[in-house]
This record gives C-alpha cells, sequence and structure tokens, in this order.
C-alpha cells in the first residue's frame, strides 16, 4: 500500500516537473527515478516502517538514500485500473481500463493515452519495467511499445492462466515448447491462448 502511494505520487510529480524541464537539463545531471508499485503491500509491512519479524534490507537502503512520501490514494483499489492511472496520471474511469484484465482479453490501456515512460523519454530518460504489467498483453499494449525501453514480466497476475509457465522474453522457441506459451524477441511471452489477431 505505501509504495502503491508513493508510486503515484512520484508520477504525478514527475509530470508536473517533466513539464517543466523537458529538454532543459543534460542527460548525465538527471537523477534516477525509481518507483515500486506492489500489489498487496502495508504500508507497515517493511523493515524500514518498523515491521518486527520482516527485514527487508535492500528496501530499507534505497528508502533512506531516498525521499519517503507516507500518504498516499491510489488510483483504484484493484490491479489494472491502478496501474492505468500510475501509467497516465488520470483518474481510473477516465482511462477506460476495467479493473482487472484478464489472461484472455483483447484490450488494454487505450493507445491515446500518453504514458509516465512516453514523458521521460521525452526528458532523455531511459526507462524500464520489471515484473507484473497488466496494462494489456497483445503486442500493441505491452510496455515496449508504450514508450519502455525495456521489459522483463509477465503480462497479467502470476496466477492466472499459463502465466506461472511463462519464460522470460528472450527465450528461445525451443525453451518454451510445450508449455502452451510463445516468446517473442523483446516482449514479454504470450499465452497461446492470447495469440494475436
Amino acid at each position: 500500500f505505501f509504495f502503491a502511494m508513493f508510486s503515484f505520487c512520484c508520477t504525478v510529480f514527475v509530470a508536473l516537473l517533466l513539464h517543466q524541464i523537458d529538454g532543459l537539463r543534460d542527460p548525465r545531471q538527471q537523477p534516477n527515478i525509481v518507483m515500486l508499485f506492489v500489489d498487496d503491500l502495508g504500508y507497515g509491512d517493511l523493515g524500514f516502517t518498523g515491521h518486527p519479524t520482516t527485514h527487508t534490507p535492500n528496501i530499507d537502503r534505497i528508502a533512506s538514500q531516498g525521499k519517503i512520501l507516507s500518504n498516499w490514494y491510489s488510483g483504484a483499489p484493484l490491479c489494472s485500473a491502478s496501474r492505468a492511472a500510475l501509467m497516465t496520471g488520470r483518474q481510473t474511469p477516465r482511462t477506460g481500463v476495467p479493473p482487472v484484465l484478464g489472461p484472455t482479453e483483447r484490450r488494454g490501456l487505450p493507445l491515446n493515452e500518453t504514458t509516465l515512460a512516453e514523458h521521460l523519454r521525452r526528458a532523455n530518460y531511459t526507462s524500464g519495467v520489471v515484473g507484473k504489467w497488466h496494462l494489456g498483453q497483445r503486442t500493441m499494449y505491452l510496455p515496449h511499445n508504450r514508450g519502455f525501453d525495456e521489459y522483463l514480466g509477465i503480462p497479467f497476475s502470476d496466477d492466472m492462466g499459463t502465466a506461472r509457465r511463462t519464460p522470460c522474453p528472450q527465450a528461445a522457441p525451443e525453451a518454451v515448447q510445450g508449455t502452451g506459451v510463445r516468446a517473442g524477441p523483446g516482449t514479454a511471452a504470450l499465452a497461446s491462448g492470447a495469440e494475436e489477431q
């Protein structure tokens, strides 16, 4: 929950900041931006927030070296809609994304929406996504086509369909034989039931 709040606040701040500084700063002088958007994580679930038994030294180190924002309102209480709000800075109903996109959905974050990564690219940033995307699994909706330079992850939740067997995006075709999953260069693998049309 904390990181979801933190991520949204960062998105709004960065979008406003990029509007002001777009192209004015030497790329070597730009700060790094790291956003952690985690499902089902409460504010008190991490070491740096005081959890008595959870040890999160790497996240604690990031928190100690960065800015902690402790007030957050997520764009939605569920996966796809909250990610759409984070990526666009818009209220969820205006993005056209349902609360949860299933593994066989043909839709995704509408292509007319500008993502945070597209704003960052205009400011000479390189961006990447690691983990669950959940904003559409068709090629046109995947991170590489939404402004991100790098992507290693799955297109929907790991508890949906064949996602548990999804190989890394650079996997050789022979590595996915018999899994019902198709790998594509530079994109996340797609479930065979979710083939392109």
